[in-house]
């Protein structure tokens, strides 16, 4: 590459050759992210109602605090 001053030239091309793969990488890596952030948060929002409810319904004599810790222990089990 040296001996025909090709270097810069090769450089240049593979830059050029990358940047719209790349650019296509960090749109599906951004809408994975996107769709994870609002699955997360919409499991988070029925998480938290389902305890809310749990704990309501304790208060009001429906379950016992032990129903609430199945319930809080069963809701927190790691998924895959």
């Amino acid at each position: 590459m040296r001996l025909f001053g090709i270097g810069d030239f090769l450089r240049d091309r593979m830059i050029t050759e990358r940047r719209p793969v790349d650019a296509a990488k960090r749109a599906v890596v951004r809408r994975g992210l996107s769709d994870r952030a609002g699955l997360g948060t919409l499991s988070a929002l029925a998480a938290g109602g389902g305890l809310l409810w749990s704990i309501h319904a304790a208060y009001e004599g429906r379950l016992s605090v032990g129903d609430v810790m199945v319930f809080t222990s069963a809701r927190t089990l790691p998924g895959p």
